[in-house]
């Protein structure tokens, strides 16, 4: 079996390298928030065409991190480890969805990029198991 699809029986295990810049990249940024916390999140837009059911969806982002066990974890510091190491959740955090309503606004463009801007400004509860914080945007 190769160790992509390897399960692996840890209750907890070490951060990629990326993961690592990440969070140290954060940390030497600590005085400016904004980067900081641009640091730990990447925010993707999708312009989605027609009617859309938000319950579906929000039960199929529900449904994803059930079955993908690197978005039921948190970052926690582990006694006898220096830095941070994922660990596995029992019990998952409520995914926070935010919803707005962009159809009155005469510039659309600048209401999606506020909204990115403060999803990155916000540091995500990495510790708490918050890897995921989506929005939905409705502007048409």
């Amino acid at each position: 079996m190769n160790a992509i699809t390897e399960q692996q029986s840890l209750a907890h295990w070490p951060l990629s390298p990326e993961q690592r810049a990440v969070l140290v990249a954060a940390e030497t940024s600590e005085s400016d928030t904004q980067q900081a916390a641009s640091a730990q999140a990447n925010v993707m837009v999708a312009d989605i065409q027609g009617a859309l059911d938000s319950s579906r969806l929000e039960r199929a982002l529900s449904d994803l991190r059930q079955q993908h066990e690197v978005l039921a974890t948190a970052l926690k510091s582990v006694a006898g480890y220096r830095g941070l190491r994922h660990q596995a959740l029992e019990e998952l955090p409520a995914i926070e969805w935010r919803y707005e309503d962009l159809r009155g606004s005469d510039d659309k463009a600048n209401g999606v990029r506020d909204c990115s801007e403060a999803l990155k400004l916000r540091p995500m509860a990495l510790e708490s198991g918050e890897l995921l914080r989506p929005a939905l945007l409705r502007t048409g």
